[in-house]
């Protein structure tokens, strides 16, 4: 199918493809065949470490090629495939040639460098690949169109992919949690305040041992205090527990995986590092302790558990954080769009109870300070503990359905009353008043209808 689009002269595509699904495979036979006809192929990432990471992948997969970069062990510019950085080009704006360019992760090329790189190789055939092509930013200076060879559902269904099973969810309030208005997720700093409540990692622990049945389990923690205390609290009650972040050295984290692999640690709890970039196939339970806004970031952190493995026949996903609720199930991929959409990234507004001005955060201009123990909210639960959930709540669905209406009505320049009557024609009177008239969200629901 890409092929088909470079002989029609589409010269930039977008490969769509579930983590696991063999994107890595595909696109090093796609170099492979570049090198055998004399033409030139790169790889590009960002930073030193990634590059590091993307010639692992290379080797593994039995692609000859040189590291452009300086100093690099690996450094051989003859090579006719090239893994370098794109942030090292830009910085010496030195380019080597290339007739076919690949770009991992593509999802988040959407800065001025990935612009400013990508303009250098105006007659190469590019392609970009993901498992997650959301963005709120254009992705038309990487791709003309999108190929998506088959679906995670299709995936699943044909064994190249395990089930997920989700247990949702003890659910922490997060009212009052403040929303990066550079990236539109929470701000970190925020929800360890909120995630690190010793009632919550003790759920952790006890609804780990009831329904982890001892799997090889990987935790997403808020922040390196709370994962080490995750990690404290595994322990008091004997479960083998390892804690990793950014600043683990190297040669300690490929040890920390290879215990894991080995089955010396059940459970690894880790900062933001496991989420992309790692093939972990052996595992198969996965502890979600950080709420997320970013649909990419969840998906991303679901597939970690996703791979075959031998013995291996589903992964448990136990979600802590209102993230299935909040995002849905993992293989209900919603569809992309290469223009991008704005997100909503604003704070909810708050009245001020002084002067009775609108205003965000936590602080009004006429001084008023939100009282502190409105900051601090109580964790609640459903049913004191994780249950098991195979569909997702009717509320849930509703507000998955107008989330993604609401884009659709963008894109489409319908009238606001659009969304209204679809919800209206799909779930019935009661449930379109009661979103739209009444406003009745819960909690968690991240927009106004």
């Amino acid at each position: 199918m890409i092929r088909d689009h470079y002989v029609n002269g589409v010269m930039k595509v977008l490969l769509w493809l579930a983590t696991g699904g063999g994107k890595t495979k595909m696109f090093c036979d796609m170099m492979n065949a570049t090198a055998a006809n004399g033409k030139r192929a790169l790889m590009a990432v960002r930073g030193r470490e990634l590059v590091e990471q993307a010639s692992k992948r290379l080797a593994r997969e039995e692609v000859s090629h040189g590291v452009h970069m300086a100093g690099h062990w690996n450094f051989r510019p003859k090579e006719n495939i090239q893994c370098c950085s794109i942030d090292t080009l830009n910085a010496r704006e030195i380019y080597p040639p290339a007739d076919f360019v690949v770009i991992d992760e593509v999802h988040m090329a959407t800065s001025p460098g990935y612009m400013k790189f990508l303009a250098q190789y105006p007659n190469a055939r590019i392609l970009g690949v993901t498992a997650t092509p959301y963005t709120d930013k254009s992705l038309r200076h990487v791709a003309d169109v999108i190929v998506r060879p088959t679906t995670m559902k299709q995936l699943i269904e044909d064994g190249h992919l395990v089930e997920t099973r989700y247990f949702a969810p003890s659910e922490p309030d997060l009212t009052g949690v403040q929303v990066s208005r550079s990236t539109g997720d929470y701000m970190l700093s925020d929800l360890a305040a909120v995630m690190n409540e010793s009632a919550l990692v003790g759920n952790i622990v006890r609804d780990w041992l009831e329904h982890g049945q001892n799997r090889s389990t990987i935790c997403f923690a808020t922040s390196v205090q709370h994962s080490k205390y995750i990690v404290e609290q595994f322990l008091n009650v004997g479960v083998r527990a390892e804690h990793c972040d950014a600043d683990t050295e190297e040669s300690e984290r490929v040890a920390i995986m290879e215990r894991h692999a080995r089955g010396e640690t059940q459970i690894i709890s880790n900062v933001g590092i496991l989420c992309t970039g790692v093939d972990m196939p052996w595992i198969s339970c996965i502890i979600m302790a950080r709420p997320t806004k970013s649909l990419i970031l969840y998906i991303q952190q679901v597939g970690r558990g996703t791979r075959p493995f031998p013995g291996k026949s589903d992964c448990l996903l136990l979600d802590h954080a209102g993230n299935v609720l909040r995002h849905g199930f993992a293989a209900e991929e919603p569809d992309a769009n290469l223009d991008g959409l704005p997100v909503k990234k604003d704070l909810s507004p708050r009245t001020c109870s002084y002067c009775y001005a609108v205003f965000y955060g936590f602080s009004c201009e006429c001084g008023y300070q939100v009282p502190e123990q409105e900051k601090a909210r109580e964790l609640l639960e459903i049913e004191g503990k994780l249950k098991e959930i195979t569909e997702l709540p009717l509320e849930a669905q509703v507000l998955r359905d107008i989330k993604r209406l609401k884009k659709e009505r963008k894109a489409r320049g319908f009238k606001s009353g659009w969304v209204y009557h679809q919800i209206r024609i799909k779930y019935g009177d009661e449930i379109a008043e009661r979103y739209f008239k009444k406003r009745e969200l819960p909690a968690w629901a991240e927009f106004q209808p």
